[in-house]
């Protein structure tokens, strides 16, 4: 089941996270707790990651069982929210501590500047996401570290911010962090024990060196690494292994697989991110040869964005004011150049802006104000980068004056453009893209320059290739001749009212129509001048207007494959499960379950020695080297070992364990389905029975309770699925109805099929509803052999590859979860058939999802089918169609 994280935006609302970074966060979470789970094994970083992804594990040999993994997340994904959350999650499920010590190494100084102020800002939701997972937060950077005490790190989670470099070095000698005659720090190794002692750095005396990284090397810190892909080097790993870390995590658009391959646990897409309107897409490029002419139509449609902008203030309410990255040539004393002066000077006498309106970012020259927003600036003129750090989603144009040949001219500055303001799309279709003018004789060169640009801000090949799409001049009119190269018709265009057409003429009445359920006009067939004005005069608000102008001037460039049926706009509705309850109905979703009766403190609380147990398997405790005759602990049987030596939590009551394991059940999520009070009386019978029954002693279950609490939650958890089956089958089931009004519409719009993947094994798929197969590959032959069948069967007129866990996704409420099936299908005589496929190991546990399928099928009046395939049966799919 997911779990939600929420975090807060703009310093004022709160949002929920992006379902891919709610994911990303769990993958996260999910390789902890398994990492825990097989805490017996020195493998058990290895054999988690493994399990999880499929992949093999690549140890550090500076770091042996290390959990050491990758979140990799493309420009304008949001990493920095997600190290935040990150940081909270390794503390909780992996240290098992209710506070931590966070090591966060950026690459550079403008970035550690960036991430201090965030921190320190308690509105802010990087503090907020790292406050919501463990509570009281520290921010310091290294200076301020020098000087820490051990209470800031007993009673809070201590986040030290610093560059890689401030610590990456083979001579330490005048870093203070090894410095080891630091009396500040003094009291942190007052009465350590022996173990603890025997791991810290000693100087020539064998005396305990006073240094922050020997604090460091106490508390076992949890390390982030900011843009890792530049901390991969022997040099790196040897400085990370001696702060003794308790796990690493990286984060990065672009992490090494080569020479020193990062383990990635998750990897996020570009179409995620452009399904969650974290992005601009596509990029509209326009090349020209002379940079004069190049800059005056950037300047144009900077000019055309700014009235795009004022509709949208005066629709929406958003303020965005569109800013123009300008990109010239470095100064030589031996030739003339574009240089920053001589584009400025361009603007100010060609263009008429105000000097004011123009800023200069070089090495030598800094313009840019802190807040862009709060000034007049709406040109940057820079040479290669600007500064690091430096962001703004309001900049929306890349104008490169000189002749770019390669992706690192237009790297750095192209992600600037890539993020969608408040990360909403917006009415005036304009403001979703984004747009670059280069300086090129050649189209293809200039493409191929930001492909490899998007590549290594994090994209794939394929989606970068696809990102870049050229840029039609406005004068070239489609409506009865088509434009070579252009899309072919017909046209579907997002709008958000619906349309007037009752004026029009029989004639071109045939030619367009509006389906309501995607909010889309279809122009079918070419229109003359007169008939597009007259379309662009029935549309409701200017902002329809305008795209529906703009999609019939200009048609987006694209293969000449036949349009998907979601570019053409044919609707694809599915039924859904209603519950009616008298004269109420409602969609069958969750919140009936969340409804029904559950009173926790009448459950059987009693925890029994297989549900949990202070006497862990002698495995878990360590392994035995019989040729050394030694006791070899495994990686995360130490750490846990270690962090328990510096608990100060041992004189808790037996109210404040029980307030504390309600917490945890909150925080699992496991207060859904309950009165919330009644899991006290529950857990206080639950700690009465191992105190009074069983024997354990307190203090022993309090050093324990990350353990016990995971105890707790599986038997919370186990109460609450068998009340709520109960409750299905009894109460809900007599009730389920499948009604149109509340059918599950997939959108049209292709940018809305979120997929992680795009399948890219050898078969042309015909009739799949998106331009693409997301999530599907040919290493899983049985699913893959299932999409071929239902693709090739003559029944079919279009069928979706159904997407887990994601907005635009078809899914059944079963007792427990939400069932999303492998494959949804619309038939050509109306009916909706959906197809899961199941291999015989995984037949048994697939009941509920078969159940709420069945009962589907059967409250449709024989519009829709069920079927769960097996053991590569696809002519049952056939059958099932065939079947009256």
């Amino acid at each position: 089941m997911a779990r939600l994280y929420t975090a807060h935006g703009n310093h004022a609302t709160s949002m929920q996270l992006k379902v891919y970074q709610q994911q990303t966060l769990d993958a996260l979470r999910d390789y902890f707790l398994r990492c825990n789970d097989l805490g017996s094994s020195p493998k058990a970083a290895a054999l988690a990651f493994y399990e999880l992804t499929g992949r093999p594990y690549t140890d550090v040999a500076a770091l042996p069982g290390l959990p050491y993994v990758c979140l990799r997340v493309p420009t304008g994904g949001g990493k920095t929210v997600l190290a935040s959350y990150a940081a909270g999650i390794a503390a909780r499920d992996y240290l098992r501590a209710d506070h931590a010590l966070v090591l966060w190494l950026v690459p550079s100084d403008p970035i550690r500047q960036q991430t201090l102020r965030a921190l320190r800002d308690r509105a802010h939701p990087f503090r907020r996401a790292l406050e919501g997972r463990v509570g009281a937060v520290t921010v310091m950077d290294v200076a301020e570290a020098l000087s820490i005490q051990p209470a800031a790190l007993n009673t809070s989670t201590v986040v030290i911010v610093s560059t890689i470099q401030a610590v990456r070095r083979d001579d330490t000698t005048g870093l203070k962090v090894y410095d080891g005659d630091n009396g500040s720090l003094m009291a942190h190794f007052e009465n350590l024990p022996t173990e603890a002692l025997a791991q810290l750095d000693k100087n020539a005396a064998g005396v305990v060196e006073r240094s922050l990284a020997n604090v460091l090397r106490l508390r076992r810190p949890v390390v982030i690494v900011d843009e890792a892909h530049n901390a991969r080097t022997e040099r790196s790993f040897r400085t990370l292994a001696h702060f003794r870390p308790a796990c690493i995590i990286e984060f990065t658009a672009t992490p090494d697989m080569k020479e020193a391959p990062s383990n990635v646990l998750k990897s996020v897409s570009a179409t995620e991110l452009n399904a969650e309107s974290m992005i601009k897409m596509p990029i509209l490029l326009e090349t020209h040869a002379e940079w004069k002419q190049l800059l005056a139509d950037a300047v144009d449609m900077l000019g055309k964005l700014r009235e795009s902008a004022r509709l949208e203030q005066a629709g929406a309410g958003e303020r965005i004011r569109p800013i123009m990255l300008i990109q010239a040539e470095r100064t030589y004393k031996d030739r003339e150049t574009i240089s920053v002066d001589v584009v400025r000077e361009t603007l100010l006498s060609d263009h008429n802006v105000p000097a004011d309106h123009i800023a200069r970012a070089t090495g030598a020259v800094d313009e840019l104000p802190d807040d862009i927003t709060a000034s007049k600036i709406e040109y940057v003129i820079t040479q290669q980068k600007l500064r690091e750090g430096w962001d703004c989603p309001w900049a929306y144009v890349l104008c490169s004056v000189a002749e770019v040949r390669s992706a690192t001219a237009v790297e750095q500055t192209l992600g600037r453009v890539l993020r969608l303001p408040q990360a909403t799309r917006k009415a005036q279709a304009a403001l979703n893209n984004a747009y670059a003018y280069i300086a090129s004789a050649s189209f293809a060169t200039a493409a191929k320059a930001l492909e490899d640009a998007l590549v290594e801000s994090g994209f794939e090949k394929q989606e970068a290739r696809e990102l870049i799409v050229q840029r039609p001049a406005e004068i070239l009119p489609l409506f009865a001749t088509p434009v070579e190269g252009a899309q072919p018709l017909p046209i579907s265009v997002p709008v958000n009212r619906a349309p007037y057409f009752g004026d029009l003429d029989d004639s071109l009445a045939q030619k367009i129509t509006y389906d309501s359920h995607s909010q889309r006009v279809v122009i079918k067939e070419s229109l003359s001048e007169a008939e597009a004005e007259t379309v662009v005069l029935a549309m409701q608000g200017n902002d329809d207007k305008q795209a529906v102008l703009y999609a019939l001037k200009t048609r987006r460039v694209a293969s000449t494959a036949p349009m998907s049926p979601a570019e053409q706009g044919v609707p694809f509705r599915v039924p859904k499960l209603a519950i009616r309850q008298g004269n109420l109905l409602e969609e069958f979703e969750e919140t009936a379950l969340l409804e029904m009766p559950f009173e926790l403190w009448k459950q059987d609380a009693r925890l029994s020695e297989a549900e949990y147990s202070l006497d862990q398997p002698i495995g878990q405790r360590g392994e035995i080297n019989v040729a050394g005759g030694e006791v070899k602990v495994s990686f995360t049987e130490d750490l846990h070992q270690r962090v328990q030596l510096l608990t100060t939590d041992l004189n808790w009551s037996h109210a404040e364990l029980a307030a504390w394991l309600d917490g945890a059940l909150f925080r699992a999520n496991e207060h859904a389905g309950f009165d919330k009070k009644s899991a006290i009386p529950f857990l206080n019978e639950a700690l009465t029975h191992l105190v009074e029954a069983r024997n354990l002693p307190f203090d022993q279950l309090v050093r324990d309770k990350y353990r016990l609490a995971q105890a707790v939650v599986k038997k919370v958890r186990a109460h609450r699925d068998a009340a709520r089956q109960a409750g299905f089958q009894s109460l809900l089931m007599p009730n389920l109805v499948v009604e149109d009004d509340f059918a599950f519409s997939f959108d049209a719009d292709p940018h809305a099929y979120a997929y992680n993947k795009r399948y890219q094994g050898r078969y042309a798929f015909k009739k799949h509803y998106y331009p693409h197969v997301g999530d599907l590959d040919d290493t899983d032959q049985e699913e893959a052999a299932c999409a071929f069948f239902i693709d090739s069967m003559v029944e079919v007129k279009t069928w979706v590859r159904n997407l887990v866990r994601k907005p635009n996704a078809f899914w059944l409420q079963t007792a427990r979860d939400r069932f999303y099936p492998d494959f949804v299908v619309l038939l050509h005589d109306g009916r909706v058939l959906v197809v899961e496929y199941k291999g015989t190991h995984l037949w048994e546990g697939a009941k509920l999802d078969r159940d709420i399928g069945g009962t589907w099928e059967a409250c449709s009046g024989g519009r829709c089918l069920f079927i769960m395939a097996r053991d590569r049966q696809y002519e049952s799919i056939r059958a099932k169609v065939q079947q009256k």
